[in-house]
This record gives C-alpha cells, structure tokens and sequence, in this order.
C-alpha cells in the first residue's frame, strides 16, 4: 500500500536510486506524493509517480528519459490493456499465486498436489466505465476510466503460452481479472468462441454480474470455455441496502419477478451452480439495513447461513471511504474523525485502514450502534463461518452433466473440472478466513483492527461487550 511505498520511497530517495511509483493511490490522489515523500526527500527530482496506467507508450518514455537523466516528476498513461505486451523479454512476471491448501482435503495425494498446483492472472479487458462515489475509480479523469479491451486472438496466444509444454495442474487454473465479465459485450462472446475452438484446456474463475442468470447462451459459452467458478456481487439480502448502494437495474429485476431478495438470489444460484459454476458471493457490511443484537444475532449471521445453504464461499467486504474516491475527499475536506485535513499525520496513517477488511466511515446506521467496530466484526464473524462450514464435495460435480466443449472432454477433464469448482470455492473462503484472522488480531509488533477500533470506539456498552472478544483474539484462541 501507500505507505509502505512512502517508507521505501524515503529510504531510497537519500542513496540516490530513483523511485517510479503508481497504482491506484497515485493515480486517484496523486498529490499525496509531494504531501509525504518529495517534501521529505534530499532529490525530489528522482521521485516519479505514474498517474493511471503504466501503458507501453508510458514506460518506453520513462526509460528514455531515465537513461538520458532527464526524468519528469509526472507521467500520465490512458490505455488500461494493450495488444502484443503480455511477451515481453524484459519483464519479469510475478509470482503465481499459490491456492495454499486447495487439495487438502485429498486422502494421500492432497499434499503433493498442493505443491503442483498454481493459479495464474491474466485478463482480456480492463477498465470500468461508471462512476460510483465510494470508488477509488471515481476521481480518475474520464479517458483512464473507460473500458479498454485485447483482440481474441492475442489473449488466446497469452493462455497458449502457459500451455506450450503441455497442459499440467501449473498452467490450467487462471483467474480472469475483469470487475465484471459482462461489459465485454460483444467482444466477450468472440473471446470466448476463441478460446472454446483452440486446443486450451483452462479452468477460470472471474467475476460477473448476477444478469449472467438470465441469458443460457452465454452460460454455455462460459462453460464451454472453461468457467468454473463466478464472483458475483450480491451485495446484502436486504432491497433497502440494494437501494442504499444504487444497484437500480438489480432491484428492478427482483421487483418484477415477484420475489423477496433472498428467494431471488436462491432461484438464480440454483440455475448456475446446475449447470457446473461454483459460486463466491460478495457481501459489504455497514449498509443502512444491517442489524446487530448481540455477538450471536446479527446481519452477518444471516449472511452466512445462507451461504452454506446455497455452498457459496464468501468475500465479505466493510462498507469504507476508499482513498481517492469522492466519498474519500468530501469526508477529508469535512475534517472528520478518521481524515484530519488539519492533521496530516491522522490522514497519513488512516490510509493504511481505508481497504475492504475496516470501516473507516463515522456514519454507520443506527441499527450498528454507529460503530465502525461492529460494522467489521459482522464481516469478520460471517467470513469464519463461513469457511467453517460444512461443504459437501457433491454439489460441485454438476458440471459433469454440463461439461465444457460439448461434452467433447473426456473422464478425466469432467474430474479435473469438478476438482477445480471445489477447490477454487475451498481456496477462496479459506484465504478471506486467514486474511481476516490476520487483519483483526493484534501481535507484538502492530495492533490489530479490532484493538484499534475498540480504542476509537464512543459507546460503553460496546466498548464492555468487545473487550473479552479482542482479549481471546489476541491470547490465540478464536
């Protein structure tokens, strides 16, 4: 995050080696690079930050200008995803991600597996065309908003690549990267047609709208191409809270079929996961209708009961002003609690706090006590039951009656296939479970977000119900 750049910044800024930073920070509120590092350096000059993508014209341009000591403070770049790049000789890539435990469960071969197989990333588009408030994507000039888009066929090439030495557990899983599949459009059907008719064999996981319910030719051609699991924003069980965060288009389609939220969501679960999809559903905690009664009756209860009935795994995320969206600014300029613009150092550190796992917001509703502690305990409580729940393997291999390619794969695929359903569910919840267990401890070298929280928190009464939770979170013990 920011402030880790800005600490290595610093350091390296007095031996002399120039420092090129970029990422969503910068690019949403580049002027916290003068704020915290140039203003606190010997060489401002060799302090560069990249606002917006760092696109092929864009690097080319740094590298000139490093070689030739005529750096620029600024570089700007608009094009998201580019043709012909994914190649390079001189780039290194990063390292794979490893699903840690993903085969666990295996009697006898899960071990070894575990160490063989890897999830790769890659994406055929990039970009978001909307602006909502709460989003870093917000405050970023339109031409770096917009929806940027490969050919079929260099994304196809890219996921050959992996697969030029044969196909093993190493270069088949992959995670598509888009927000949502679904604005491809058009272009998304010819990539997935590209794919279906190469000799890939790929399992995929990637994030889309709930819409997906409504349109099986699509479903198929997901299917046929190798999707096997779908991240999909369902948000809350609750239309007030749907309302609260704009989904317009989804509670139309609730209202006109006739049934509540929960019963909605439950019919379209079901028409996916028959046809071979695993599913992890993201929730946000915070919204005007959750609820909270005690530490065993709450919104986050809810939630997670109707993922393990559904076998959803879980991505619960804490309603949060995120850096550089205008939601963000308006509070900072406000001077509330958590962004001080009389305080520089307040705002520096609430940086590190403004992510998915924290609320950082004073105006929680009511119903929370308007605590930003509770907010983020019913995401954490609803995470770790989630990954505790009971998950038969049998709901995971219905794909086998829906396989990829037409039924054109074998036994062998159809097993993999239903493996890799299982197992990206199982790795999902388990990561967001060790993530969360992570984030809220305290240790003896930082406090955890429960502890920090619990410092900043107004009302006795809860202040007195989290204190034994925090204490038995920090001893070890869950």
């Amino acid at each position: 995050g920011f402030i880790t750049a800005t600490a290595l910044a610093l350091v390296l800024n007095r031996v002399g080696i120039p420092v090129v930073l970029g990422g969503i920070h910068i690019s949403a509120v580049p002027e916290d690079v003068d704020r915290f590092i140039r203003n606190y350096v010997p060489d401002p000059d060799r302090v560069v930050h990249v606002v917006g993508p760092a696109d092929s014209q864009v690097v080319d341009t740094l590298l000139q200008d490093l070689n030739g000591g005529t750096l620029k403070r600024t570089y700007t770049g608009v094009t998201t995803i580019e043709d012909g790049v994914w190649g390079a000789q001189n780039v290194n890539k990063l390292p794979k991600a490893a699903p840690e435990g993903i085969f666990s469960w295996l009697p006898l071969i899960g071990k070894h597996l575990n160490t063989q197989a890897q999830v790769n990333s890659t994406t055929p588009f990039l970009g978001c065309p909307y602006s909502c408030s709460f989003c870093s994507i917000s405050s970023l000039q339109e031409d770096q908003r917009r929806l940027t888009k490969r050919t079929p066929a260099d994304f196809v090439a890219e996921l050959a690549s992996y697969q030029k030495g044969g196909i093993t557990f190493r270069n088949r899983f992959f995670y598509f990267l888009p927000d949502n599949l679904l604005l491809g459009g058009g272009d998304l059907e010819a990539t997935l047609d590209a794919i279906i008719e190469s000799d890939l064999r790929v399992n995929y996981s990637a994030q889309i709208s709930i819409d997906v319910a409504h349109r099986p030719d699509l479903r198929k051609k997901l299917r046929q191409s190798g999707a096997t699991q779908l991240f999909i924003g369902f948000e809350s069980l609750i239309l007030e809270d749907l309302q609260a965060i704009g989904k317009t288009f989804l509670i139309k389609r609730i209202q006109k079929s006739g049934l509540n939220v929960r019963a909605y969501y439950a019919q379209a679960i079901k028409t996916l996961q028959a046809e071979g999809f695993s599913i992890c559903g993201a929730f946000i905690f915070g919204l005007p209708g959750n609820y909270f009664h005690d530490l065993e009756h709450h919104t986050g209860r809810d939630v997670a009961d109707f993922c393990n009935e559904h076998h959803l795994s879980l991505q619960a995320t804490v309603l949060a002003d995120l850096p550089g969206s205008l939601d963000f600014k308006q509070r900072h300029d406000s001077g509330s609690p958590s962004h001080q613009q009389q305080n520089p150092m307040d705002y520096f550190l609430s940086l590190n706090s403004c992510d998915l796992t924290e609320s950082n917001k004073q105006d929680i509703p009511p119903a929370l006590h308007g605590s930003p502690l509770i907010a983020t305990y019913l995401a954490y409580d609803a995470t770790l039951r989630v990954a505790d729940g009971y998950r038969p393997m049998a709901p995971f291999f219905t794909g086998w009656r829906a396989p990829k390619g037409g039924g054109r794969w074998g036994v062998w695929e159809r097993l993999v296939d239903g493996f890799a359903a299982y197992g990206f569910q199982k790795a999902f919840v388990d990561q967001y479970a060790y993530c969360y267990n992570s984030v809220v401890r305290s240790n003896n070298k930082v406090r955890g977000s429960f502890e920090r929280l619990l410092a900043a928190e107004k009302n006795p009464q809860v202040r007195s119900l989290f204190q034994p939770v925090i204490d038995q979170l920090d001893s070890g013990k869950r």
